[in-house]
């Protein structure tokens, strides 16, 4: 692998296949046609790819993948483990020539369809396990060791001669090096390891490769190795290997990231194969690494690599060798066996325009989305209606194209299904994208929705469609694109609708497209991005503040909670069931805390209670048995007595709360603050009316003086009964 660093337009890519990717995004074993160890993979263009193995198989694509065609006759003990392409028609392959075991580089220069094996081999590379050409003349190749020099070549002539970057000071240390990396024609890593001494090595240069300074990552381990370096640019790159644990006695694959060229490094040990054999990324965030562990492996990370590491694929029992993506959607990945594999994600529509015509029609219609691959012909766009022509198609670009359709007499009318297929088979078919109405026939229009937006798992939702011509003598029917909207049940006069909607709990999270059709003369209209289905507030736990953790409450008792989740909005609403917890108020915090006021009736029935949070867009979160009410006890009981903190530093934090749970309410308590020879400083005396009581106390006495620094005793006392609930120490500590 090794591409060269290319201008992509990720972020769009990425922000879209965030906000509406709604396909299979999968990578597919295909037919290779070659049972020989594949080492290397260099992706020309979403569809065409080169890949390199053993007994000097060269492979090539152009129809992604669909065919593989052999570009060069086999050669047993020619052994070819890195391929690299600097641009369109320029391109080498190197490995290792077993007949004289000198390393061993062809050229192409016509896009890989022939190859020549005349170049100037060289002894000082036993193999070449990497290669890369920052242009068609200046390029860098390392591997194993042949002597007493680095084992790194250049060449500043396209190939034709290879020099050796000699040893010294100022030179890489004599190991064997398996990854080779430039971001420019100066600044370059290689990577490698010298068979078990010192563990992996990393060199940076920042002269072309006349001197290199040694960027060793404190943690690597004698037996560690480094197989693959990749840089977005200057700053960000990774390293791929393994680490091995000797406590275990096994190997973890291993990627180590730096964001300042190379000065700083850290690892994340992905923990899902024994080892990565390389790695590629296309920005910041999104990256994939191929290795192998009991079969071969390709992970994925979305967030740079940082956290998380997720298995996308798993194939037979070989092992992955290298990968190379070119964007977001298409990639290749290799291994033993012939094995290749490819990433495929299904294309997205998110917009049709216009989605309106009548039976008769010949016009333009521009379709938006995510992944239009080449090679999409009017053959790939097809419409469930009958009668329905694709006259031509002109793919713009991979998020737009443009097609012209006639649409006949007898075309069926209504809502159409829409498919687009790729050129690599995955497709994608938006169900009611296209409205068809009957010749002369005035369709109704659309013109606004209220409200523009539901939340996931709303029920008996309403919302008010404003138009012109729905008919009434008979009564429409409206439809929302996409499914997971059901419309149960709808009123209309001339010029609006008011329908009642459920959302499903697992409807897509897009903008939709809404029909409307008449049912006496089938009149239909359909407006593209009408209404949007946002996320359903989730909820992970109830904290009662400021005590701790807990999800039990006192019939009869209130207190305030912290509400954590995700997608909560202002205004959201909150309530229990079973009946009996009532939440009198509801602050919004941010997206992930709600603040609730709770109270529990007295005549709450004890057990557990489920929690639901609805968003003002009706979107509702539900939390089964998060809560727990229990009844009071005929004598007031303290199961819990703290301070916080403690011990405690007045001159830090002004007060110390003093907190006691009790087990029945309202309680006349006295809380009673006494020296450790037990002479009373201070007495604080309250009705308890909450399950959970807390008092501040600043550190004053009765006698307005302040305390000196020592431990104090903390008594709760039930005043009616004269009984004592609880003791606790508080220290003081300036």
């Amino acid at each position: 692998m090794r591409r060269a660093i290319t201008t992509i337009l990720i972020l769009t890519l990425a922000l879209m296949s965030a906000c509406f990717a709604t396909g299979v995004d999968t990578w597919e074993a295909q037919t290779s046609g070659s049972t020989k160890q594949m080492d290397g993979i260099f992706t020309m263009s979403p569809a065409m790819a080169v890949a390199v193995g053993f007994d000097r198989t060269i492979l090539k694509t152009t129809d992604y993948g669909a065919n593989w065609a052999a570009k060069k006759a086999e050669l047993t003990n020619r052994n070819l483990y890195a391929v690299h392409f600097p641009s369109a028609s320029i391109g080498f392959a190197a490995g290792h020539n077993a007949a004289n075991n000198w390393s061993y580089i062809l050229k192409s220069t016509d896009g890989g369809e022939s190859w020549d094996d005349n170049l100037d081999s060289s002894t000082d590379i036993q193999a070449i396990y990497d290669i890369f050409f920052i242009n068609d003349t200046t390029g860098w190749a390392c591997g194993s060791i042949s002597g007493t020099n680095p084992s790194i070549i250049y060449t500043t002539n396209g190939g034709t001669s290879w020099n050796n970057l000699g040893g010294g000071a100022g030179k890489p240390g004599v190991y064997t090096y398996e990854g080779i990396f430039f971001v420019n024609a100066s600044t370059g890593w290689v990577v490698g390891h010298d068979n078990g001494t010192s563990g992996g090595k990393i060199y940076k240069t920042t002269d072309s490769g006349s001197n290199w300074a040694a960027e060793n990552y404190p943690d690597l381990k004698n037996a560690d190795r480094l197989f693959d370096v990749y840089f977005i640019n200057a700053t960000t790159g990774w390293i791929a290997g393994y680490i091995h644990d000797f406590g275990v006695g096994g190997t973890n694959a291993m990627v180590l990231k730096t964001t300042d060229g190379g000065a700083n490094w850290t690892t994340n040990n992905s923990g899902l194969t024994p080892s990565f054999n390389a790695v590629d990324f296309i920005d910041a965030n999104n990256g994939w690494a191929a290795g192998f562990g009991n079969f071969a492996e390709v992970e994925q990370t979305t967030d740079g690599g940082t956290t998380n590491w997720s298995n996308v694929y798993r194939g037979a029992t070989n092992n992955m060798y290298d990968i190379d993506v070119a964007d977001l959607y298409n990639g290749w990945a290799v291994g033993g066996n012939g094995l290749i594999v490819r990433h495929k994600v299904d294309p997205t529509i998110t917009s049709i325009a216009p989605s309106t015509a009548n039976q008769g029609d010949t016009l333009g219609v521009v379709i938006q989305g995510t992944n239009f691959l080449e090679g999409l012909t009017s053959s790939s766009l097809t419409f469930s209606a009958s009668g329905v022509t694709v006259n031509s198609l002109t793919r713009d670009s991979d998020s737009q194209i443009s097609v012209n359709i006639s649409i006949g007499g007898a075309a069926t009318t209504g809502l159409s299904d829409i498919t687009l297929t790729n050129a690599d088979a995955g497709f994608v078919t938006e169900t009611n994208a296209f409205s068809i109405n009957p010749v002369g026939v005035t369709p109704p229009t659309i013109t606004s929705i209220t409200p523009e937006a539901g939340g996931q798992n709303a029920v008996g939702m309403t919302v008010t469609i404003i138009g012109s011509n729905f008919h009434t003598a008979s009564t429409p029917e409206v439809v929302f694109r996409n499914g997971g909207i059901t419309v149960n049940s709808l009123t209309n006069d001339a010029t609006s609708i008011t329908a009642n909607i459920s959302i499903s709990a697992t409807a897509a999270t897009t903008w939709r497209t809404v029909s409307v059709q008449n049912t006496d003369d089938s009149g239909i209209t359909s407006k593209n991005n009408l209404f949007k289905v946002n996320p359903a507030p989730s909820i992970s736990t109830l904290i009662p503040r400021p005590s701790p953790v807990r999800i039990s409450g006192l019939a009869g008792a209130s207190g305030s909670y912290y509400i954590k989740g995700d997608n909560f909005a202002d205004g959201a609403a909150v309530s229990f069931s079973p009946s009996g917890i009532t939440a009198t108020s509801v602050q919004y915090q941010d997206a992930q805390t709600l603040i609730a006021e709770l109270d529990i009736a007295s005549s709450a029935a004890a057990g557990n209670y489920s929690m639901t949070v609805t968003n003002r867009d009706n979107g509702r979160g539900i939390r089964n048995n998060i809560f727990s009410v229990t009844l009071p006890t005929t004598n007031a009981e303290a199961s819990e007595l703290y301070a916080y903190p403690n011990p405690w530093n007045p001159t830090l934090v002004p007060q110390v709360s003093m907190q006691v749970k009790l087990s029945k309410v309202p309680t006349d308590i006295k809380l009673v603050l006494a020296t450790i020879n037990g002479v009373t400083i201070k007495e604080f005396e309250f009705t308890a009316t909450k399950e959970y009581t807390h008092v501040l106390w600043d550190g004053i006495t009765s006698i307005q003086e302040e305390v000196p620094n020592g431990i104090y005793l903390v008594t709760v006392i039930d005043k009616g009964k004269n009984t004592k609930l609880g003791c606790i120490k508080v220290m003081v500590v300036r």
